[in-house]
């Protein structure tokens, strides 16, 4: 029987590592975050919970101008960035920073499949741009680092 336990896992890791190779991605990420320099310059305000109701959690969209891409590449001057900013019913102190250079990390949108069936909150005045999540989807919290 342990035997038979160790094939199956060995079977399972060799699986894996062939997968790896054929897709020719061996040893890179490939939802790799980008990193930008930003400025913020049109904010979704902070809903109350009253306005998100059956939801208890929420995302809200806001628009930055990318003032330097870090890490990663990036066609466009200007995205969309969701960030939560409720959530379990609580209303997170989520920065909002104007006329200053802030560090985001992104991921896009359409990479995160948790994020699916959130509520999401937009008032901004683009919809034509690129759609990303501040952070990595697995955190509660947006990933904000301020220079």
């Amino acid at each position: 029987m342990k035997t038979c336990l160790q094939l199956v896992l060995l079977m399972r890791v060799f699986s894996a590592v062939v997968s790896v190779f054929a897709s020719g991605n061996a040893g890179e990420d490939q939802t790799a975050p980008l990193v930008v320099q930003a400025r913020l310059i049109e904010a979704t305000p902070i809903p109350d919970l009253a306005d998100i109701a059956p939801y208890d959690s929420a995302l809200v969209v806001h628009t930055y101008r990318v003032l330097r891409v870090i890490t990663g590449e990036l066609p466009d001057e200007d995205i969309s960035v969701a960030h939560w900013a409720i959530r379990e019913k609580k209303k997170l102190d989520v920065p909002i920073v104007t006329n200053e250079s802030v560090r985001l990390t992104l991921v896009p949108y359409q990479e995160c499949p948790e994020l699916r069936g959130e509520k999401v909150v937009d008032t901004t005045a683009s919809f034509d741009l690129l759609y990303f999540y501040a952070g990595d989807w697995r955190e509660w919290l947006p990933h904000h680092s301020f220079e």
